[in-house]
């Protein structure tokens, strides 16, 4: 019965050891070891003089060899429990022999473990505790009192860092209590910084300088010791890389880290657009690991942004509709139309493959009535009627170009000015010479400048309402001018344009000729002041 119990608890023992040491799999490639007797035979009832061959096989990982890593073997009590030789290079079998030595009237006891050092990258994994225990010697003189010695592990959470980084570790004692932790280095310095986290056993270990760092933790009122080391790196330079330079509305890019740790390490993104509150990108979804957008409608750019956990970060900017490259050209780059105009032309070059007004493409065989394309000429002609149904102010011309071999060769630009047209209050914009009536026109606009076939109208010769969008063209004037059609523009405070005609016409409202080469008599009557223009018309009426 007493044996049974004895087998029992020491079943108990190595499981509790197997759950607060456990050989896991560590980062960076560097494979789990496990400890044993080559022939099986039992450590936990060993006599002083016995010798063991102890193995610790490890798998070799694919494209490494034997040489790049270091094996080293560890006795809590090496008067208990020794190794021949403390350091040995791999060959797969990792044999060493231990020596068990027993002096005292009690049973001794000693943990042994070996510690696998990948030598390219300074990471380090430990096996599971191989429990050694040696009988008392026959010769020594027995305790009244014996007393089990202390056997101290350490649970790391990692065995490497980056500097900002930290690390949990975890202290065990059997057989006594935990008494404190050391941090050892050939240069200490600042190499970090321990945090106790749970009463002193376990702490948070944060990096500070790069280096291998060597963490002891020490039993208390004893001797007994546990060590690991930690490697701390330097902070990454991040490196972000996108599948596409630019985007078109709707088309999708792709942005993700090209140097990441692991293939499952995560970041923490951001984006900001420019021009900011535009409608730049459509939609932007975060897998963690990367990001997906999709270009807006909007031109500009948009820049993202990835943070790892050490507080890395960098960023890439994705073009959205608007950027212009290779060898593309469009003339002119800017085009006023007004209503009763013909229709614009515009020169693109190498050649057009797609045109857009405001983000909306308006070429392909669907479309033809709004545009022809002359491919000899390399002429992009926008009809009219087409132009017509766009709204007044200001429109982007986008045109996609591509060389002869179909590969893309630029994005370029234009801007598009639609005039609105001035309204008359009443009667067909016709003014019967020699009578006193004006003519009035209502702007959508305040109006700023008045030009009638090109030249610029004193003010004198018309007045305005008091929110500056009704404007009276005095019948004085209008008397000055020959018969004949009109076209009057008028430029508002926001920059809009206006047009409209009028004519000028008999009593009995001759047809109009159309002609206006009578300038160069009122040009100078435009010139003149408001005053001038009052002397004049007493003149004109004492001669009649």
């Amino acid at each position: 019965m007493k044996t049974m119990k004895k087998i029992i608890s020491v079943l108990l023992l190595v499981c509790l050891l197997a759950s607060v040491l456990p050989a896991a799999a560590y980062a960076d490639g560097v494979p789990s070891v496990t400890i044993k007797t080559e022939d099986g035979r039992d450590t936990s009832a060993a006599k002083s003089g016995d010798k063991f061959t102890i193995v610790a096989p490890f798998t070799l990982p694919d494209g490494r060899s034997w040489s790049e890593y270091k094996l080293t073997w560890i006795s809590s009590n090496t008067s208990v429990a020794s190794f021949a030789a403390s350091t040995t290079t791999p060959d797969g079998n990792n044999r060493c022999v231990l020596t068990c030595s027993n002096s005292g009237s009690t049973e001794a006891q000693a943990s042994v473990y070996a510690q696998l050092e990948d030598t390219t990258t300074g990471s380090y994994t430990a096996s599971n505790t191989l429990t050694v225990k040696v009988a008392a010697s026959a010769s020594a003189t027995p305790s009244p009192a014996p007393t089990a010695t202390p056997v101290v592990s350490i649970k790391a959470s990692a065995y490497s860092v980056r500097i900002g980084g930290s690390i949990v570790l975890q202290a065990s004692v059997a057989n006594g209590n935990f008494g404190y932790w050391e941090i050892s280095a050939v240069d200490s310095t600042g190499m970090g910084n321990i945090d106790v986290m749970s009463g002193n056993s376990q702490v948070n270990f944060t990096a500070t300088k790069a280096g291998d760092v060597k963490i002891i933790a020490h039993a208390k009122d004893s001797s007994a010791t546990a060590e690991t080391w930690i490697k701390v790196t330097e902070v990454r330079t991040l490196k972000l890389t996108c599948d596409k330079e630019r985007i078109d509305n709707g088309e999708k890019a792709y942005v993700t880290v090209s140097n990441p740790e692991s293939s499952s390490e995560t970041f923490t993104w951001s984006y900001t657009t420019s021009p900011s509150g535009v409608d730049i990108i459509s939609k932007y979804q975060d897998y963690g690991t990367g990001v997906d957008l999709w270009g807006g409608k909007g031109d500009g750019s948009v820049t993202v942004t990835a943070k790892d956990k050490y507080g890395a970060t960098a960023s890439i900017t994705v073009q959205v509709n608007s950027l212009a490259y290779g060898d593309a050209k469009i003339s002119p780059s800017t085009a006023t139309w007004s209503k009763g105009q013909g229709n614009l032309t515009f020169t693109v070059e190498p050649t057009m493959y797609a045109a857009y007004i405001d983000g909306v493409c308006f070429t392909g065989s669907g479309n033809t009535s709004k545009y022809s394309y002359v491919w000899s000429s390399k002429n992009l002609v926008i009809n009219s009627s087409y132009l017509a149904t766009l709204s007044v102010g200001t429109h982007t011309l986008r045109v996609d170009t591509r060389y002869d071999d179909g590969t893309n060769a630029g994005t370029v630009y234009a801007t598009i000015t639609i005039n609105g047209t001035a309204n008359a209050i009443y009667g067909d914009n016709a003014h019967v010479r020699g009578n006193s009536n004006n003519l009035v026109f209502t702007s959508t606009g305040a109006i700023k400048n008045v030009y009638i076939s090109n030249q610029l109208i004193d003010p004198a010769n018309y007045t305005l309402s008091s929110d500056g969008k009704t404007i009276t063209l005095k019948a004085g004037f209008l008397n000055l001018l020959n018969y004949g059609t009109y076209t009057m523009k008028l430029e508002t405070q926001n920059g809009s344009v206006e047009t409209t005609s009028f004519r000028i016409v008999t009593a009995n409202y001759a047809p109009a000729t159309g002609d206006e080469s009578n300038l160069a008599i009122w040009v100078a009557v435009m010139m003149i002041s408001g005053v001038g223009v009052v002397a004049l018309i007493p003149k004109r009426k004492k001669e009649m």
